[in-house]
């Protein structure tokens, strides 16, 4: 795959960080942000439908947060490929009266972290390489009950009935992305996904320089 450039010519490589819920994918990114410099994020969170009655609901008339009917694809899209197009504008390290010496050569890192990336193909598409963070069915089900989710809590059965089927179906999705690594979520702490994942930004980095 070409690297993506910014309209300046500046490379900005794309990574994916999906997987399952409560598997570590936000605490992955926040040590990420901390070790690299010139990193841009975006989180599915951030882009769920704000009308909520345009959000699917199940056959329990709960609302269905874990399709892809549930996202404003169109706006995900558009600031993605805008952040592509001119990342100078908001990295936090290009930001400031006087432009730093390396920011013109400087490969931009753009993470784009969710459960859901992978089914959407106009985003899939933009990724050099994405990861996926698996869970086991029971470590899954232990993680999400201990989170709090304030009003939006699940409703009994949603785990069993939406939920997982839902991440089923996105391994499926991730098994057929040739450009995906697997990860065991389960196995291994934040640290070591974390020591993971920059392992393979530092490998693509490496083969961007060298383009």
């Amino acid at each position: 795959m070409e690297p993506l450039q910014s309209g300046t010519g500046v490379k900005v490589l794309v990574v994916g960080i999906c997987g399952a819920t409560c598997s570590g994918k936000t605490s992955v990114v926040e040590r990420l942000c901390r070790r690299y410099k010139h990193t841009l994020v975006f989180h599915q969170d951030d882009y769920y439908l704000e009308e909520e009655n345009a959000i699917p609901k199940t056959e329990d008339d709960s609302f269905h947060w874990d399709v892809p009917e549930a996202l404003n694809h169109e706006r995900l899209v558009s600031e993605v490929t805008k952040a592509i197009e001119d990342p100078f504008s908001i990295c936090p390290d290009c930001k400031g009266p006087e432009p730093k010496p390396t920011i013109t050569n400087a490969i931009h890192l753009l993470l784009l972290e969710g459960t859901m990336i992978l089914e959407l193909s106009k985003l899939k598409t933009m990724f050099e390489v994405s990861v996926f963070i698996k869970l086991d069915r029971g470590v899954c089900f232990t993680r999400r009950c201990q989170r709090d989710y304030g009003e939006h809590r699940d409703p009994a059965g949603y785990f069993e009935r939406y939920l997982w089927p839902a991440y089923r179906k996105l391994e499926v999705a991730a098994l057929k992305h040739e450009r995906t690594v697997i990860l065991d979520g389960g196995s291994i702490s934040v640290e070591e996904l974390t020591d993971a994942v920059s392992k393979i930004i530092d490998d693509n980095f490496h083969l961007l320089h060298k383009q």
